[in-house]
């Protein structure tokens, strides 16, 4: 939809983010090539886009890749040992139950989604689909740099996990809450995020208080 017109600020935005941010790059990519085979279904408009992206980022941006610098230094597997579960737990815990009715009511579940219903579903699966390879990948591989060590790679996935899981189970709990069987859950999913409110009020507190010199 949208035409060529709409096609060329696709373009330009997707490309953008080699400037803004390129740890954005493969997970917004995914998202962008998956959606558009929801979509359309059709493997020739994926294979295209595929093409597209990348060269038309080369072509549009070329100034800035004549001058960057970067400090990737290419992949290396995970020697470094692995998360402990209690770990994603306290970071990723409190999209878990939004996370479990998008689940419920996103399959073909007598209690699910009426047909037409269907796309914004599967869009907020592909959204918790996408955050739980990211924060998988670190577990197999990293990113090296100056670092030498995953703790770069774990936090920059680990923020857009972070955004897309709470996306995906702000949907869910959303969702659940039209169906009174689900109403539970829903209370425990409103409840932890109420709960993750006092950290707000709590940081702008300590944020305001005089540091010493």
């Amino acid at each position: 939809p949208g035409g060529p017109c709409a096609l060329v600020i696709l373009l330009i935005v997707a490309g953008a983010l080699v400037g803004l941010n390129s740890w954005d790059l493969p997970a917004c990519w995914f998202l962008l090539v998956m959606s558009l085979l929801m979509a359309h279904r059709s493997w020739s408009a994926v294979l295209g886009l595929i093409f597209l992206l990348p060269a038309s980022m080369l072509v549009l941006y070329l100034p800035h890749f004549l001058t960057a610098q970067s400090q990737v230094g290419g992949i290396a597997w995970n020697s470094f040992g692995f998360t402990h579960p209690a770990e994603w737990l306290r970071i990723f815990g409190l999209f878990l139950p939004g996370l479990v009715l998008l689940v419920l009511l996103g399959w073909h579940c007598p209690w699910g989604p009426r047909a037409e219903q269907k796309p914004p579903y599967r869009f907020a699966l592909l959204l918790a689909g996408t955050g739980l390879l990211l924060v998988l990948g670190p577990e197999i591989a990293y990113v090296r740099d100056l670092f030498a060590n995953r703790m770069n790679t774990v936090f920059k996935f680990y923020y857009q996990a972070w955004l897309f899981l709470g996306l995906a189970g702000a949907f869910g709990v959303m969702a659940g809450l039209r169906r009174r069987r689900f109403r539970l859950v829903c209370g425990l999913g409103v409840g932890l995020a109420l709960a993750g409110v006092t950290y707000t009020a709590t940081a702008v507190y300590t944020e305001s208080l005089p540091r010493a010199h």
